[in-house]
């Protein structure tokens, strides 16, 4: 009888944040804080149409030196400012955490919602921020193959 091993995929990823807030290059303080993303919802893209691709959720959790606060708050006078974008790359990793299995690159970020968790005495956690991210552009890579879901201006889909 053959057995089958299960390992927790899910639980092993890594997130690279790049030009965000106030760092040029990719931001290993923010990285650390993510506490959830969800990944690209292929179903949702009806024709890999960017106009109606679903945002990518992020939770992240602020620690004693406030950098998570700082960082979005920074990343989103930017994009008020300057129109601003960032990368993010979602990489799951094989249960050692050292190959990486998929690869998601989403190009030309924004955030379209940002929520604080509430201000509240009672409660010792730290602030948790719940972000909604919209992307212009994203390559998906599974081990040598790489698709360009879409970009903006050019259809991926079949005709």
């Amino acid at each position: 009888m053959d057995t089958l091993s299960l390992s927790k995929h899910a639980n092993n990823f890594r997130i690279t944040f790049d030009d965000f807030g106030k760092w040029d290059g990719p931001h290993a303080p923010l990285t650390a804080r993510v506490l959830r993303i969800t990944r690209p919802h292929l179903l949702r893209y009806k024709l890999f149409d960017v106009a109606e691709a679903a945002p990518i959720e992020i939770d992240l959790r602020d620690d004693e030196s406030d950098i998570a606060r700082q960082e979005v708050l920074t990343q989103i006078i930017r994009q008020i400012d300057d129109d601003a974008r960032f990368t993010l790359v979602i990489e799951t990793l094989d249960r050692t955490g050292t190959t990486v299995l998929e690869r998601w690159r989403l190009l030309q970020c924004q955030i379209v919602d940002c929520r604080f968790d509430d201000l509240n005495y009672d409660e010792a956690a730290r602030l948790q921020i719940h972000l909604l991210v919209s992307a212009l552009r994203i390559v998906v890579s599974l081990g040598d193959s790489e698709v360009d879901l879409f970009k903006v201006g050019k259809s991926s889909s079949p005709t």
